[in-house]
């Protein structure tokens, strides 16, 4: 920055900062000096976004998206954008440092990947720390996930899930609404999560001629096979979270906040809390509700 300054005429003014893009590389090797720079930059707004990119940052800021001259811009609107469609938390630099200063929750930032044939730039997954280094990401599904265990009331993510157990048959469905509780308790001193996800879902397409959705009990069925995909889908994210050792779903602010009496006793620290999270056990109880089936094609 003092050697950019030198090149220029006027002053550096980051006030107008929207987007920060770091490659995985440096993101896994730690961005502890990065976040103490621009924390300690009164210019630097806490509403711009910090984002990773797979190979070199510099490809993603070059890019040449069709669809916006400016690459920063083209982001900034792809964040906002899927904030408001629901399909990601609204997490920009200051949540980042705000969690990263907690004790009992790990910071995210998403994650991006350059299409070179279409110039193109999509958000992959999530990338989760572990203090200031990466120590692994998601897949785009995965972020849906997340939002559920994290209780993000709005939806906005499409899947597909079979029309009966085991069939090929697919059917399309979309999440609209979520509603998620989450209770902590200690069985014999040892700390125990309990996490029930409510999801209100709509059928967005039913592709299979002759396997039409007439009665009540096939919305059920439908309702149940959703609620199975979203178990398993929620475990795997947690048992992934485990082995890299990063808190991302906050139940160790969970713990801090309704039961400090046993936080100040065995834990303390958030390096302490990272190594009782890897062995937590977690239970996960979806239930989906299929309020609507769309509209029939003549």
């Amino acid at each position: 920055m003092s050697v950019l300054q030198q090149q220029l005429a006027d002053k550096l003014f980051l006030g107008h900062l929207r987007v920060i893009i770091v490659s995985e590389k440096v993101a896994r090797k730690g961005l502890e000096d990065l976040n103490d720079y621009l924390r300690r930059n009164p210019e630097v707004r806490r509403l711009a976004w910090l984002g990773v990119a797979k190979g070199r940052a510099e490809k993603v800021l070059r890019a040449a998206p069709q669809l916006e001259r400016v690459p920063a811009l083209y982001l900034l609107g792809m964040f906002e954008q899927a904030v408001e469609r629901g399909e990601y938390p609204n997490e920009f630099i200051g949540v980042f440092w705000s969690k990263r200063t907690s004790k009992g929750i790990d910071p995210i930032l998403p994650l991006f990947k350059l299409n070179k044939e279409e110039g193109s730039i999509e958000v992959t997954g999530l990338a989760y720390f572990s203090g200031d280094k990466m120590v692994g990401n998601t897949n785009s599904l995965e972020i849906g996930f997340y939002m559920a265990l994290t209780g993000r009331q709005r939806g906005g993510y499409t899947a597909f899930i079979p029309r009966y157990p085991g069939s090929r048959e697919m059917v399309m469905i979309s999440a609209t609404h979520r509603k998620t509780t989450t209770k902590i308790s200690l069985k014999n001193g040892k700390p125990q999560v309990q996490v029930q996800v409510l999801l209100e879902e709509n059928i967005d397409e039913n592709p299979n001629e002759n396997s039409k959705i007439r009665k009540q009990k096939d919305l059920k069925e439908l309702s149940q096979i959703s609620a199975s995909m979203t178990d398993e889908g929620t475990t795997r994210l947690i048992k992934k979270l485990q082995l890299a050792g990063s808190d991302i779903l906050g139940f160790g602010e969970q713990f801090r906040a309704k039961m400090p009496d046993y936080w100040n006793r065995s834990i303390q620290t958030d390096e302490k809390w990272i190594e009782v999270f890897k062995t937590l056990t977690v239970d996960v109880d979806c239930k989906v509700s299929i309020r609507r089936v769309g509209m029939k094609a003549s």
